[in-house]
């Protein structure tokens, strides 16, 4: 059983650029299967969109892509360029590697503002991927300007919550203690994803 856990890890790496472990997708099949709308912040090449599009009724993936003068953090275009220079992921090369799959709608903004111009209804997602600004700020302003359109009860995924990524660690530990959201799901070594819950508190303000 070891063996083969490895082995998949592995073909999962390899499958989605060493971002995705074997946890990683579990969490993403146990909370996004079934889902009727999907949104992903953070696309690059589209390969955990693709994986989405096979478990949800809608997908929409949003990612500043070729246009990295949206990026105003500097620290964070400077990390955004490194992996665009690695794997080049501009909006037309990401859109006809997912053409074949209808169900998937790619939004170029930066993924805070995308929030309004995306022009998603409030309370309408099923569950929202945070997976783009790795900055505690940065994943702030995308969680902030993403919450209205969370459904109640609703799931909010974020990625890479682990020490290599402290801003997203910190922001995920203050929600831990927010009325708005609660963590659910025991935190694994196995998954780089911490989860959440959208309460009804926040609708009764």
């Amino acid at each position: 059983m070891r063996l083969l856990n490895d082995l998949l890890d592995y073909i999962v790496g390899q499958y989605s650029l060493a971002n995705l472990s074997l946890g990683d997708l579990e969490a993403l099949v146990e909370h996004c299967q079934g889902a009727e709308l999907v949104v992903e912040l953070g696309t690059q090449m589209g390969n955990t969109t693709r994986l989405l599009s096979m478990l949800a009724g809608q997908v929409v993936s949003v990612d500043v892509f070729d246009k990295l003068s949206l990026i105003e953090d500097p620290d964070q275009s400077e990390t955004y360029r490194k992996d665009y220079d690695l794997h080049p992921h501009d909006l037309a090369i990401v859109s006809g590697r997912l053409a074949d799959r209808r169900n998937i709608r790619l939004v170029q903004d930066r993924t805070d503002l995308a929030a309004k111009t995306a022009q998603i209804p409030d309370k309408s997602v099923d569950v929202l991927i945070i997976d783009a600004d790795h900055s505690y700020t940065g994943a702030k302003k995308d969680y902030t300007a993403w919450l209205p359109k969370v459904a109640i009860g609703g799931t909010i995924l974020f990625h890479d919550a682990v020490s290599g990524f402290p801003g997203v660690v910190r922001l995920c530990d203050e929600l831990a203690e927010s009325p708005d959201v609660f963590e659910i799901g025991a935190r694994s070594c196995r998954t780089s994803f911490r989860t959440f819950k959208k309460c009804k508190a926040k609708e009764s303000r």
